[in-house]
């Protein structure tokens, strides 16, 4: 547990480095997946740069799309959508349906928390993400698996977008 904690904090203080740039010049999104057995849920946490995530949707619906000056329930329809496009996991080579939710805003980071069945017993899990990657050719997704006290983290860009774990 302590080591996810790590994980996550130091992940997020990077995150929030690089957010203090105006025109940030580091294109990343970090997700965290947490097979959590006493909740029986697969819980996962997607975090994004919301100017960044702003341009896919607006490139996406047409609309021009602004966090700061539209509603959760106005946006919130778009960005789910566009995460069930862009983001997905199998698990045992079963694709799992994703269920949506919410978002917050912190800072300059949009939190997307998304939730999956749970796998009591698993063997591999898949993860495919291209979030980010046709707006910004240098998008890194660091994605970090948490499942039975292990913690695994593997790195998606435009050129490897899926990667799957074994336990």
């Amino acid at each position: 547990m302590f080591k996810r904690l790590l994980l996550v904090c130091c992940t997020t203080a990077v995150l929030l480095v690089a957010s203090a740039f105006a025109d940030h010049k580091f294109y990343f999104s970090n997700v965290s997946v947490f097979i959590n057995p006493r909740t029986q849920i697969t819980e996962c946490t997607i975090k994004l740069f919301y100017d960044d995530i702003e341009l896919a949707l607006s490139q996406k619906t047409g609309k021009k799309i602004q966090f700061h000056q539209q509603s959760n329930s106005e946006i919130s329809p778009y960005l789910s959508e566009y995460l069930a496009e862009h983001f997905s996991i199998a698990m045992d080579n079963n694709a799992v349906m994703a269920r949506w939710v919410g978002y917050e805003l912190e800072g300059d980071l949009v939190i997307c928390y998304i939730e999956y069945p749970y796998a009591a017993v698993l063997h591999a899990l898949e993860v495919k993400s291209d979030v980010l990657v046709a707006q910004f050719p240098d998008q890194k997704n660091v994605v970090q698996v948490e499942y039975n006290g292990s913690t695994q983290t593997i790195l998606l860009d435009k050129n490897k977008t899926t990667q799957t774990v074994f336990y």
